[in-house]
C-alpha cells in the first residue's frame, strides 16, 4: 500500500508534539504549598499517588524518572437520581463514579482521543483511530480527582461557592509510554 504523504506528515506532527508535552516536564523542586487545583492537568507525568489527590501529577515525579502516564481532563456527571434528591454528597458520588466508569469502559477511547485532538488540531484522523484502537491495548487506567464545575465558569468551583456535583471535571490517566505511542502510530501507518 502507498504511503500518504499527508498522514505521514500528521503523524510526524502528532508525535512531535507529544514528546515536547512529555520533556516539558515542571522544575525537580517543587513548592511544599498546594495550590488549589494543583492537580487539574492535561499531558505526561509519572505513576498516579493514590494519597496526594490535590497535589499535580508533576509532584509524583522524582528526578529523573521517566514520565509514563497521560494525563487528560474530561467532564462526567451525576446520575439523575442523585440531582433529583439535591443530596451534595450523593451527587459528588455520582459524578466520581460516573468518571470512574468513563475510564474503565469504551468511553475511555473518546476522551484519548480528544486529548490527541487538543493537542494536535487533527480532530478526524485521530478520533477514528483511537476510537477503533482495542480497549485491552491500554492498561492501567483510572480517574486522579474531581471537582464540582461551576457552570458559569466551566472551571472547578470556587472555595466560597456551594459546589454542584451534576457535572464535574476530572483527570483521568492511562499508562502510555512513548514507546506505545510510537507503536499505536506505527500501526496506523499500515494502514
Amino acid at each position: 500500500m502507498k504511503e500518504n504523504p499527508t498522514v505521514t506528515v500528521v503523524i510526524a506532527i502528532i508525535a512531535a508534539t507529544l514528546l515536547i508535552i512529555q520533556c516539558g516536564g515542571g522544575a525537580p523542586g517543587r513548592p511544599a504549598a498546594v495550590e488549589k487545583n494543583a492537580w487539574v492537568f492535561d499531558g505526561w507525568a509519572c505513576a498516579p499517588d493514590a494519597g496526594m489527590p490535590e497535589r499535580s501529577p508533576l509532584d509524583f515525579c522524582k528526578a529523573g524518572q521517566k514520565k509514563e502516564y497521560l494525563y487528560m481532563k474530561f467532564s462526567a456527571g451525576a446520575a439523575q437520581k442523585a440531582i433529583d434528591s439535591g443530596d451534595p454528597d450523593r451527587m459528588q458520588s455520582s459524578c466520581r463514579e460516573d468518571a470512574r466508569q468513563q475510564m474503565a469502559g469504551d468511553t475511555f477511547l473518546k476522551i484519548l482521543s480528544d486529548f490527541v485532538d487538543k493537542a494536535t488540531g487533527d480532530d478526524d484522523r485521530w478520533a477514528f483511530t483511537i476510537v477503533r484502537t482495542p480497549r485491552g491495548r491500554f492498561k492501567k487506567t483510572g480517574v486522579h480527582n474531581c471537582c464540582a464545575i461551576d457552570s458559569s465558569t466551566g472551571a472547578c468551583t470556587k472555595p466560597n461557592k456551594r459546589d454542584d456535583w451534576s457535572q464535574c471535571m476530572c483527570v483521568g490517566y492511562v499508562k502510555l509510554t512513548k514507546k506505545d505511542f510510537d507503536k499505536l502510530v506505527k500501526d496506523e501507518q499500515k494502514e
